[in-house]
């Protein structure tokens, strides 16, 4: 009787924990509200070019995107076809308009990544590729997970979906 109970507590540990693990391996999917900073001037990630929340269920936070090249060997532009690469960031709070500049606040960050992307001038749509690269709060244990983010361009905004693999 006794290995019986160890052994059906045993089996419901390993239950609990694979059902755990499942979960939190799922994906993720927001729906990003974004517009373009006008106090933008240059590459580099302390000044994000675009701006605005992301929606996960009923938790709206902040997001931005800095702008630091093409993702490519070189930094030619012509065409139809924009490439970029970015530090993209999620924010606890949305972020605040300053001096009719949006400045997110550092301190404020639960997960940042890398992505590169593609925007289309013919469609206006964009596309774009990344990893997390580091996760807290509600997004802890997201480390080293897929990002993929897709949108359309309308009149200096860009709606699009977000989702962490």
């Amino acid at each position: 009787m006794r290995r019986a109970i160890t052994t059906l507590a045993v089996m419901s540990v390993m239950l609990l924990a694979a059902a755990t693990s499942a979960t939190a391996n799922e994906p993720v999917r927001g729906t990003m509200d974004l517009e373009w900073n006008p106090c933008w001037t240059e590459t580099g990630d302390v000044v994000p070019d675009w701006v605005g929340t992301i929606t996960f269920g009923e938790d709206e936070y902040g997001m931005a995107f800095f702008n630091i090249g093409t993702g490519k060997a070189f930094d030619e532009t012509g065409g139809l076809a924009g490439f970029f690469e970015e530090v993209y960031r999620i924010y606890e709070d949305p972020v605040p308009l300053v001096g009719g500049c949006f400045v997110p606040d550092p301190a404020d960050v639960l997960l940042w990544g890398y992505d590169r992307g593609m925007f289309n001038g013919a469609t206006a749509k964009y596309h774009m590729s990344g990893t997390v690269v580091d996760a807290d709060g509600p997004f802890a244990g997201f480390d080293g997970r897929r990002v993929h983010m897709s949108g359309l361009i309308v009149d200096d905004t860009a709606p699009g979906v977000l989702r962490i693999g």
